[in-house]
């Protein structure tokens, strides 16, 4: 890259939604954090399973409608815990929009890539990140991801971006390690 390419971009409520969602349904740390809300629901199941092991003391005389409880049991925790990543996450993402300090990300920022880092400014301050530090990005739909780490992203709507100034960001995050 030759010159610096400066975006100035500046995220929506829906645009925070989807990245969340994206996180989790799609990338692989958000996979892997998903799995063990699963992992301990089904331990959570199972330590009640133990519990009620001793169906004869709870009323219930034969394993037919023991096994039924269990059943209805693993159905109501499996809901439980969807509904958690599903309904819930989406809601306490925007609750924290509007009350955390979440409500910086939806300040407009400007960012500078070039062939060492990338600086972002707003109203907040400034930054740089190293493109070393780039833990990788990724093309996906309707926005670029530039994964730093965890959930901390750059996420960059490609509806406010230009033709040459997403062939440029391409360049400069392929100097990076995907």
């Amino acid at each position: 890259m030759k010159t610096p390419i400066k975006i100035s971009v500046q995220l929506t409520e829906d645009d925070y939604i989807t990245y969340i969602d994206y996180f989790f349904k799609v990338s692989q740390e958000g996979r892997r954090r998903t799995r063990r809300l699963y992992m301990l629901g089904f331990g959570a199941f199972l330590i009640y399973a133990g519990l009620m092991r001793n169906h004869e003391l709870y009323g219930m005389q034969n394993m037919q409608t023991y096994v039924a409880h269990i059943a209805l049991a693993l159905i109501l925790f499996a809901g439980f815990f969807w509904a958690v990543i599903n309904l819930v996450r989406p809601s306490l993402a925007r609750l924290s929009l509007k009350t955390g300090a979440a409500k910086a990300l939806l300040l407009p920022v400007t960012y500078t890539f070039d062939d060492e880092a990338i600086e972002l400014q707003n109203n907040e301050g400034k930054g740089r990140i190293v493109l070393n530090a780039i833990r990788g990005y990724e093309d996906h739909n309707d926005y670029i991801y530039i994964h730093l780490g965890g959930m901390s992203a750059f996420v960059l709507p490609k509806a406010q971006l230009d033709d040459e100034a997403m062939r440029s960001i391409f360049d400069c995050l392929a100097k990076t390690r995907k």
